[in-house]
């Protein structure tokens, strides 16, 4: 799913800047969708793999009945959605196996937290089996970033996290902490990371965070110059600089059900929150 030969100069020429920090309001279109008809169809399938946890989201969203506005960054409307659901149309094969192995033995019984774990586990192996190394190393990066950061939880008073790991099994040396070896070998910061941990201030905190991912992909797409992994690296950023401006400016007209929140402090809220607990049987 690799593309070293295709380049879209003048498209990424004409993509407007980002800031991190959420200061000017970002474009909140899906450029997936927005540049089908001008990019090829495999790195279409790719671009529209950095917006797939806002489908992720949607699609939990109404299959747990939880009656929650609609993400707008996502790949697929409500009704593909339902089709996908139906199983009638799948699209990845991740999304496959969510459905037959694990959701039709376990979705009626287990919570909305539990299928998101699974699902964004899943997820996650796709991108690191989809041979493109862009999204293999973003994908390893997310997994080594949330991972360590759910590790943390419990010392600042929140619940014990370590049954919600996310394809724990792909993060090498995952235990309580990351030993000296691994600190070496990991895609993160690993001592950086837990000195932002030691930020008392949530939204300090979270915003560090996310300065590790928007350095990291700044980092990671610089040699690609004009390919898809350049397109990709600007959704992945465009998600963060939306969540920020969305954050810093409530009384503005971006839509709030622009995408999700954080992965990381959403999950938290629905640990802490009863109707996460709830399967889909009672909702």
């Amino acid at each position: 799913m690799s593309s070293p030969t295709r380049n879209y100069y003048g498209l990424i020429s004409s993509l407007p800047n980002l800031l991190a920090e959420g200061g000017i309001m970002p474009e909140d279109g899906n450029l997936a969708t927005r540049f089908a008809d001008f990019m090829h169809p495999a790195d279409v399938a790719l671009l529209q793999l950095a917006y797939m946890p806002a489908d992720h989201a949607n699609l939990l969203n109404i299959l747990y009945n939880r009656q929650q506005p609609y993400h707008n960054l996502g790949n697929f409307t409500p009704q593909q959605l339902n089709t996908l659901i139906a199983q009638k149309w799948l699209p990845y094969p991740y999304l496959d196996s969510f459905f037959t192995q694990w959701w039709q033995h376990y979705g009626k019984t287990e919570p909305y937290a539990h299928a998101e774990i699974e699902l964004t586990g899943r997820y996650h192996r796709f991108l690191l089996a989809c041979e493109n190394p862009f999204l293999q190393k973003w994908s390893r990066f997310m997994l080594e970033l949330t991972n360590f950061s759910l590790l943390q939880y419990a010392a600042h008073g929140l619940p014990k996290l370590q049954n919600h790991l996310v394809a724990k099994e792909e993060v090498a040396y995952l235990a309580g902490k990351y030993s000296a070896l691994s600190e070496l070998e990991a895609l993160i910061p690993v001592t950086q990371t837990a000195e932002i941990w030691n930020t008392e201030n949530p939204m300090e905190r979270e915003k560090l965070l996310d300065d590790l991912k928007w350095q990291f992909i700044e980092t990671e797409q610089f040699f690609y110059f004009f390919g898809i992994e350049k397109v990709i690296g600007y959704a992945l950023q465009q998600q963060i600089a939306l969540r920020w401006y969305r954050l810093r400016n409530p009384g503005n007209a971006l839509s709030t059900t622009a995408l999700p929140n954080n992965p990381l402090a959403a999950l938290v809220t629905q640990l802490i929150s009863p109707i996460y607990q709830q399967p889909a049987s009672t909702l």
